[in-house]
């Protein structure tokens, strides 16, 4: 099973000399329905810094605002006990 992990910076603008962003996280699969919960893992200066989704609807997407670009974790929980969680990824991307 194929699990990405989506993220998207996009800049909403300068306040001050701080550029904000609005972040969208979500994970693409071709079996969200067979997962429970996925929890995010984002940059320590972000608060919260750790959020969960347990809705495959939106595809798990999370938002927030940001002042800064960073990587993104995912712990992705299924609903089969039996199947152990899975660690995904992002790269890093510039901003658009």
């Amino acid at each position: 099973m194929a699990i990405l992990l989506n993220e998207q910076f996009n800049k909403l603008g300068m306040s001050g000399s701080t550029q904000w962003y609005e972040v969208k996280i979500n994970v693409e699969s071709d079996n969200l329905d067979d997962i429970d919960q996925v929890e995010y893992y984002l940059d320590r200066s972000v608060s919260p810094s750790v959020m969960v989704s347990e809705n495959s609807d939106n595809k798990f997407e999370i938002q927030i605002k940001s002042w800064k670009e960073f990587p993104v974790s995912a712990k992705i929980i299924f609903k089969d006990q039996d199947v152990l969680p899975v660690m995904v990824q992002t790269e890093h991307r510039q901003a658009s």
